[in-house]
């Protein structure tokens, strides 16, 4: 497996996060609806308290709540969150046979007692 800033990395993932709990959820939600196939939403928990919660695809960050004041993602503007979705849009674009979508809160792989972040 891959590696990025010492997290496990799925070879076919994508969309990498920085984030918190509920909105992690449904940031995931929101994606794997808009993306029910290519795309692997993964978690990383930040050591210590960041404010980071961040939506990487491929390396170029697409959306920061701590960099960019762009808040969290699943209530963030309409635009920034078709700018998201058009990103990942042109990274699908010409992949053939892709896998159904997966994420680490859909798998059940994030443990509850723990707050949790997406990357």
């Amino acid at each position: 497996s891959a590696q990025k800033n010492g997290c496990r990395r799925c070879p076919d993932s994508m969309v990498w996060w920085l984030g918190y709990g509920k909105h992690a959820r449904a940031s995931e939600q929101l994606l794997l609806t808009w993306f029910p196939e290519g795309i692997n939403v993964v978690q990383k928990k930040d050591n210590g308290v960041t404010g980071n919660f961040e939506i990487t695809v491929g390396d170029e960050v697409v959306h920061s709540k701590k960099t960019r004041g762009e808040g969290f993602f699943e209530s963030a503007q309409e635009a920034q969150q078709q700018a998201v979705r058009t990103a990942i849009k042109a990274k699908l674009d010409g992949r053939g046979d892709l896998k159904p979508s997966t994420g680490d809160f859909q798998a059940g792989t994030v443990p509850k007692s723990k707050g949790c972040s997406i990357l």
